[in-house]
């Protein structure tokens, strides 16, 4: 991976810098140049004449306000700046953070173990992160409650079979003595049904 392209310029840290303020505004003009340098290449050189022409030209007696903000780096010859330097470890950690989660298959999940004793767990208290599991306890534990409905439906049909079959054999048996009335009056042999076969003759 490359160098970060860019880095947290903090204005109310710069304005407040007592160092800032004591510049001219030439020299916080240049600041700004070498400060982007610095960023860019990782240091800047210390030799007065390098910097000079890096900021355009300037007084080398005015950038000795400037190099003060700066200090030696690892490399000889060179100047480095703190701020810049804890930016650039604030960037690197970043950086190695995200390649490690994304060699795991992705960011972890935060652990909170409050929360997994009260919001962690929905319904019947079955873990949200087992949603397969929470559905079939919940089937189960509805099912009685629908066989029992099922069971109050199958009866009240029972029920309404055993009113209409004696409403039908009523009938029936109505029906049976209304023809042996009417054969009798009438002079004519009657058929008696088996539902009223057990009926005496009766005479008009």
């Amino acid at each position: 991976m490359g160098k970060a392209p860019a880095f947290q310029f903090y204005a109310a840290e710069y304005l407040a810098d007592e160092n800032v303020q004591l510049l001219s505004l030439e020299q916080e003009g240049a600041y700004i140049r070498l400060l982007a340098y610095c960023w860019r290449e990782g240091s800047i050189p210390a030799e007065p004449l390098k910097l000079s022409r890096l900021c355009k030209g300037c007084d080398v007696e005015m950038l000795a306000g400037v190099l003060a903000l700066f200090r030696p780096s690892e490399l000889d010859g060179r100047l480095s700046h703190k701020w810049l330097d804890d930016e650039r470890e604030k960037h690197e950690s970043y950086r190695l953070k995200q390649a490690a989660n994304g060699a795991r298959g992705g960011r972890p999940s935060k652990h909170n173990p409050s929360q997994s004793e009260t919001k962690g767990f929905g319904l019947l208290g079955v873990s949200q992160n087992e949603p397969k599991k929470g559905l079939l306890l919940l089937l189960l534990l509805r099912l009685p409650l629908q066989l029992k409905t099922k069971s109050k439906r199958l009866l009240s049909r029972s029920a309404r079979l055993m009113q209409d079959t004696k409403n039908f054999e009523t009938w029936r048996a109505t029906t049976g003595i209304t023809r042996i009335l009417r054969s009798r009056c009438h002079g004519m042999p009657a058929k008696r049904s088996s539902s009223a076969a057990c009926c005496r003759p009766i005479l008009c």
